[in-house]
């Protein structure tokens, strides 16, 4: 086991190795006579095109979605990695089939992107996410459905404790011992994931491939060129010095 941990990250340290033997390798043409002083000007520039660029109704209000998304969700992964070692009360898995198992997720997560590039990226944002996060509260329920488990019924109950960190023991009466009201929480936790879909209205429904700045915002400061909508996210906010 210590040798297969010792090849594994051997094997995640080649990436940031050739990051590092390519820094030392590339050569640079130095600089000489650099204008430092353009610098803080082109910053404080770049900052109010953010400012400016966050203002507008198409940017500032997916971003508060987006925000709202996050911080209603309730993560249990280190839950979960307790209760899949745990000895006693869990199954009892290796690190290494504990690694196996959160791969699988980011397999999945990879089969998203390329259902979303493939099939959905022409459908509104709006209808996209709602689906999503229906689907994502939903599922969460599947923590109060045993389906064909071969477990005694007190280790399926160890298994909902995954969500006892979200609730305070003096909210819910929750503990390490007491799963009473653990299904409480998988509900709170599932409800939580589904109210995003209130703040829907804050993800404009018009076509996802057209551009949500303004058209006088896609004109460069120099006023001589103007960016494509299509590479709107490849444009520089400062300009080469």
């Amino acid at each position: 086991v210590l040798l297969f941990l010792q090849g594994v990250f051997g094997l995640l340290a080649i990436p940031a190795s050739l990051v590092v033997l390519v820094g030392i390798l590339l050569r640079e043409s130095q600089v000489r006579n650099f204008a430092y002083r353009r610098v803080n000007e082109k910053i404080v520039d770049a900052s109010k095109v953010m400012w400016t660029t966050l203002k507008c109704r198409g940017v500032w209000r997916p971003c508060l979605y987006m925000y709202l998304s996050l911080a209603l969700g309730l993560h249990i992964h280190e839950g979960m990695f307790y209760w899949y070692t745990d000895a006693k009360e869990g199954p009892s898995f290796s690190q290494e089939v504990v690694g196996s198992i959160f791969s699988v997720g980011a397999v999945g997560s990879l089969f998203g992107v390329l259902l979303y590039q493939n099939f959905l990226k022409n459908h509104p944002f709006r209808d996209i996410l709602f689906w999503a996060q229906l689907l994502h509260g939903v599922s969460g329920l599947l923590d109060l459905v045993g389906i064909g488990v071969a477990y005694k019924f007190e280790t399926w109950i160890a298994f909902i404790s995954l969500v006892r960190r979200p609730s305070a023991p003096h909210m819910l009466n929750v503990t390490r011992t007491q799963f009473d009201n653990l299904w409480i929480a998988i509900v709170i936790r599932s409800l939580f994931r589904l109210i995003p879909i209130g703040f829907l209205f804050l993800i404009p429904r018009s076509d996802p491939n057209l551009s949500i700045l303004p058209s006088e915002m896609l004109t460069t400061k120099r006023g001589n060129d103007v960016l494509e909508p299509e590479n709107i996210e490849m444009a520089t906010l400062v300009n080469s010095i």
